[in-house]
């Protein structure tokens, strides 16, 4: 199983969500919409687990939570 974070640089501030790679926000880093990267954030990852995904991001007051779909 993959993990993948999403930083959304304008929600909230600045926000990561981690996602199962199969978690249909996620879709295996591409997004809802098949993308990836928006004006609004970027995806990082894979990741082998939820651990490494959460701290994918250097610490600097970024909020990171897991997703409520994948992740309850």
């Amino acid at each position: 199983m993959e993990f993948w974070t999403y930083e959304n640089w304008r929600a909230h501030g600045h926000r990561a969500t981690v996602h199962r790679g199969d978690c249909g926000s996620c879709n295996h880093g591409s997004g809802i919409q098949g993308g990836g990267q928006t004006p609004n954030g970027r995806w990082l990852g894979p990741f082998n687990n939820a651990e490494d995904a959460q701290s994918a991001l250097p610490p600097m007051g970024i909020e990171v939570r897991s997703c409520g779909r994948c992740m309850p």
